[in-house]
């Protein structure tokens, strides 16, 4: 059972800077309400029991906002004092809170409303289950380089040398995984401090340290990140309706 989410919203958002530069990209506002509020909401709908908020940049902003709770569910933070990587931020949550069950990682300003259950119950016996989806726009977005039987083989780095303009779908990295504790060593990385989850994932794998699977999921990815998508989300009848 997947009952805790570490919530990666620690980083400064440079991207989006040009349209929200005076709180952190997953507090900006999209249809009237922080856009973290309808991640938590998405979290706590599927059953989550505990939600780890990793922050950094203007910290304050969200922990002020959400305090220890939301509908009911604990909020916990872990904090960089130093900008880490997303798998120095993981990294050092995990350890604070050492997960016993199933756990979830998410990033603070991407949206991707999966069935988290579907994804646990492809975790079992892993390390780790990543939700995919189908991408063109490789660049962008991690690929992921699968095996038939679902297997994660490596991180897609094979893909680095096609040019953009070349048509081609891949399985993207959501950025939404289900971890097990029981299969993965705390901290991630013992000799790195700085790091992104992508690149622990890919010398992990190809050391054989851990085993992942990739789950493709048809639910609409929704990324904040750029001033368009950021545009187009206040549109989208899932943030709306809420």
């Amino acid at each position: 059972m997947v009952d805790t989410a570490f919530v990666l919203a620690g980083g400064l958002g440079t991207r989006l800077k040009s349209t929200v530069s005076d709180v952190p990209k997953p507090m900006a506002i999209v249809a009237g309400r922080p856009f973290l509020e309808h991640l938590l909401d998405y979290l706590v709908d599927q059953g989550i029991e505990h939600i780890v908020l990793c922050v950094g940049y203007l910290r304050n902003v969200i922990q002020s906002h959400f305090e220890d709770s939301y509908r009911g569910r604990k909020i916990s933070y872990s904090f960089e004092e130093e900008l880490t990587g997303t798998g120095g931020a993981l990294s050092g949550a995990l350890e604070q809170f050492q997960p016993t069950n199933q756990f979830l990682v998410c990033n603070g300003d991407t949206y991707f409303p999966i069935d988290i259950s579907r994804l646990g119950n492809a975790a079992l016996g892993k390390s780790w289950a990543i939700a995919t989806f189908s991408a063109t726009d490789f660049e962008r977005y991690g690929a992921l380089s699968v095996a038939p039987n679902g297997a994660i083989q490596d991180t897609g780095s094979e893909f680095g040398h096609l040019q953009s303009g070349r048509a081609m779908t891949v399985q993207a990295n959501s950025g939404v995984w289900v971890g097990n504790p029981g299969e993965i060593s705390f901290p991630l990385f013992a000799s790195e401090n700085v790091y992104s989850l992508e690149n622990y994932l890919l010398q992990s794998l190809r050391a054989g340290l851990v085993t992942a699977v990739a789950r493709e999921f048809d639910e609409t990815f929704i990324d904040i990140g750029l001033p368009t998508d950021f545009a187009r989300a206040q549109k989208m009848p899932v943030f709306r309706g809420r």
